[in-house]
C-alpha cells in the first residue's frame, strides 16, 4: 500500500475516532489481521487488537454459515469501558 493510501486510512480513521463519542480507538484491518491503519499508540496494541478481531470475525463467520443466514457483513465489538 502507498505511503499516500495509509496517511489517507489514517486521516479517516482518526476523524472516526474523534468524531464520535464513546469511541476510545479505531483499529482498519485486513480478514488475515493485518493493521492497515490506527489510533492505537503502540503497534503491539494494534497487533493484539488485530488479532483477536481477527479470530473473533472468523468465529462469527463460521456461526452465520452454520446456522444458514447468509453471509456476515460486518462484526462490531463494544464492551462496558468503551
Amino acid at each position: 500500500m502507498t505511503t499516500y493510501k495509509v496517511e489517507k486510512l489514517t486521516q479517516i480513521i482518526s476523524e472516526l475516532h474523534t468524531g464520535i463519542s464513546g469511541v476510545d480507538a479505531v483499529v482498519l484491518e485486513t480478514y488475515e489481521g493485518l493493521v492497515l491503519a490506527s489510533t492505537l499508540p503502540t503497534s503491539l496494541e494494534e497487533e493484539i487488537i488485530a488479532a483477536v478481531s481477527s479470530n473473533t470475525q472468523s468465529v462469527v463467520n463460521r456461526a452465520v454459515r452454520e446456522i444458514k443466514h447468509g453471509k456476515n457483513h460486518n462484526t462490531l465489538i463494544i464492551n462496558s469501558d468503551g
